[in-house]
């Protein structure tokens, strides 16, 4: 489970009333009665909830709760918030490449679709939107170090093959593309 500690700040929620919801939210009954073992604490917490509007009592529901909730309102961040998040995404993707038969490419096409892979990849969460761009401004740098733009992929299959993950670890360690580069021309120099 990835915790969104912006989430966590926006809404003033502790972390374990974060989890609470989160466990709710995927129906993982099992992982919150075992995370919540003591009832009068999750008792507690359900009560916290409910008073703030993120939890309702209802009538059917949850086996194994001290009394029966479910989610009415699950802290999430605005849809406009996500639509920023995707136009940084748009503004840092190039628009269009040179294949190496010389045929000009564009990589930004069917973005509505590419927006909602972005959306279910970030899931709201501005940690992961800025991990994205980050491994995207490396692969880019590294790119056009090494020659390899024209071998680019059009962003709808960028996102739905996670490249970006690729350059994760890279971003990750902080390393600089100075240093990974240090072999570019490698099996290059005559003896």
């Amino acid at each position: 489970m990835e915790i969104d500690l912006e989430l966590i700040n926006t809404y003033d929620l502790r972390a374990d009333e974060y989890i609470l919801l989160e466990l709710m939210r995927r129906k993982s009954y099992n992982k919150l009665r075992t995370y919540f073992s003591d009832r009068s604490y999750l008792q507690t917490c359900l009560d916290k909830l409910e008073e703030r509007g993120f939890v309702l009592l209802i009538k059917y529901g949850i086996k194994g709760l001290p009394q029966d909730y479910d989610i009415i309102k699950l802290p999430v961040f605005d849809s406009k918030v996500i639509d920023k998040m995707f136009e940084e995404l748009l503004e840092n993707y190039p628009k269009h490449i040179i294949r190496p038969n010389g045929v000009k490419e564009y990589l930004r096409t069917n973005t509505s679709k590419a927006k909602e892979i972005y959306k279910s990849i970030i899931k709201g969460s501005k940690d992961k939107h800025q991990l994205v761009i980050e491994c995207l401004k490396y692969q880019l740098a590294l790119y056009v170090r090494t020659g390899k733009m024209p071998y680019m992929r059009k962003m709808i299959n960028w996102l739905a093959n996670h490249e970006w993950e690729e350059f994760k670890d890279f971003v990750l360690k902080n390393s600089d593309i100075e240093e990974d580069n240090d072999n570019q021309n490698y099996g290059t120099d005559i003896l």
